[in-house]
Formats: C-alpha cells, structure tokens, sequence
C-alpha cells in the first residue's frame, strides 16, 4: 500500500499550502519564485518518492577543480533559509550536513513528471 502523494507549497516565512493535483513545472517556477530549478529527492517519506523543488540559482556558486571534474560549491545564499524545507533536507542527509534550503519550495510527487 503506497502512501498518500504530497503537493505542498513551503514559503520561507515558515507558511504552506497544499494542492490536490499535480502542478505543470512553469507554475512550480512561478510559485516558488525560481528561473531554474534543481530537485532533491526525499527518500524518508517512503513510496511513492516525492522530489523538493527548489531554485538552482538560490545560492551564488565558485566553481572548484578537483582532478578532471569541476565541482559548483555554494558561497553566499541569494535567497532567504527556508528552516522547514531545511529540516526536510536534513532528514535525508549524512549527521552533521550544514548546508541549508533557500528561498520558496515545492513537495511533490516525482511520479507527478513522468
């Protein structure tokens, strides 16, 4: 039995709002406010997987070499912390990760885009 699919608005002044249906991904963009977006998978709220969208250009980024690959490190957030999206990344990551949301995001289900 999968569990119920979430569609949620999460705004930085800690305020939600929830949806009944799947959003198009240029409303996501407007609601939350983003050009681009990124996705981070929230494999804690089990089946089916549900995705945070989030706005890719939320942090400025330096690029940094390492080897063959270059790597994108965020250096100043552009966007205000998100605490509860925060919360939501932290539940997903290795003890101890410090690295925090920014700005407007929305919890879907991944299974809304296929």
């Amino acid at each position: 039995m999968s569990k119920p699919r979430v569609r949620m608005l999460i705004r930085t002044d800690g305020t939600t709002q929830v949806f009944d249906r799947p959003i198009h991904f240029d409303e996501i963009r407007r609601l939350i406010g983003a050009d681009t977006m990124d996705t981070v998978a929230l494999h804690h709220m089990g089946r089916p997987l549900h995705v945070m969208m989030i706005d890719d250009m939320g942090y400025e980024t330096w690029p940094v070499v390492d080897g063959n690959t270059t790597h994108l490190v965020p250096v100043r957030a552009l966007k205000p912390v998100n605490l509860k999206a925060t919360e939501l990344y932290h539940a997903n990551c290795m003890p101890g990760t410090q690295h925090q949301i920014v700005g407007d995001v929305l919890v879907v289900p991944d299974e809304d885009f296929v």
